[in-house]
């Protein structure tokens, strides 16, 4: 039992126990009757969602240009080491189980493996998405001490990915390709599938939301998932993203900071439910209000799901 307590944190939520795994992302969740039979009586109505996952856009500044994009103002002053040590360690006290680093472009940034080291120190699990460029002059030791897993981005330089890629296999660092699924994108579906296959990475189908207005490129989210489970039919690890299996995270297990400490509901609702420079976490977490309607993806209702 003392081994189990190690390896998991436990949360209690309105919706039953959480047990999350600090050695890998990976997440147990039991419903209300499974945590009575482990625990006891409950009074569940006095819980609230958990906040498992906070994405942090640690820089505004990238050096692609990719027109999907969800940080549209890429120009302006970004947070000091200190401060993200600060935001860091309020996200920790409040319960937030992982945390992963994106941007614009976070290997930019010269104190990037200085703020992983304070989320390892907080105990907090650390992933990252990077579009590869840059990640090869780090040094890679580091990077499989503090990173549970990096994610490339698929983009228009295929090379960069892959030898980004080829960078992590070598050196053991878990990895994967995550992989924003438009028409224009799906025509690399191949390519990418490949690249997952030789170098044993996870692929992370994204579902694409228009912030540009090209509602034309976006392919639904249902042919998305299907195209993903064919991938995992052939025998590669897939993940996807909620929208896939229509379902939304955001003020439910998710939000997004972005490089000034502004809270986001996810990555792509770009407004504010508060700032972590002066306000505290749970604060933010404990008045964010209902969860809204997605302006990118169309998600079913409850009894459109079941026609």
């Amino acid at each position: 039992m003392s081994a189990i307590r190690n390896k998991y944190k436990f949360r209690m939520s309105k919706d039953g126990l959480i047990a999350y795994n600090t050695n890998k992302p990976m997440t147990v969740r039991f419903d209300r009757e499974e945590t009575e039979s482990l625990v006891g009586n409950v009074d569940f109505n006095k819980f609230d969602d958990v906040c498992e996952v906070a994405h942090l856009e640690i820089s505004n500044t990238c050096n692609l240009n990719c027109p999907y994009c969800y940080v549209r103002d890429k120009a302006g002053k970004e947070l000091s080491t200190e401060d993200w040590k600060k935001i860091i360690s309020n996200l920790a006290a409040a319960g937030v189980f992982q945390v992963s680093f994106g941007g614009g472009e976070p290997t930019l940034r010269k104190d990037f493996i200085e703020l992983a080291k304070h989320v390892q120190k907080c105990g907090m699990n650390l992933g990252m998405t990077t579009n590869g460029i840059k990640l090869i002059g780090w040094n890679p030791a580091k990077l499989r001490r503090y990173f549970k897993q990096i994610n490339i981005s698929w983009h228009d330089n295929p090379w960069a990915v892959m030898t980004a890629l080829e960078f992590l296999y070598l050196n053991k660092i878990p990895r994967g390709i995550n992989y924003c699924f438009s028409k224009e994108m799906s025509l690399r579906n191949s390519v990418v599938k490949e690249l997952a296959r030789k170098y044993k990475a996870e692929i992370l189908y994204l579902v694409y939301k228009p912030v540009k207005d090209d509602w034309e490129n976006q392919i639904a989210a249902e042919k998305v998932y299907k195209t993903a489970k064919q991938a995992a039919s052939e025998g590669l690890k897939v993940a996807v993203d909620g929208p896939c299996i229509n379902q939304c995270m955001m003020k439910r297990k998710f939000v997004d900071v972005d490089h000034l400490g502004n809270v986001y509901p996810c990555s792509f609702m770009r407004h504010s439910l508060g700032n972590l420079q002066n306000q505290d976490f749970k604060d933010i977490w404990r008045n964010r209000g209902e969860q809204e309607e997605c302006q990118f993806v169309h998600l079913k209702k409850e009894k459109e799901s079941v026609k």
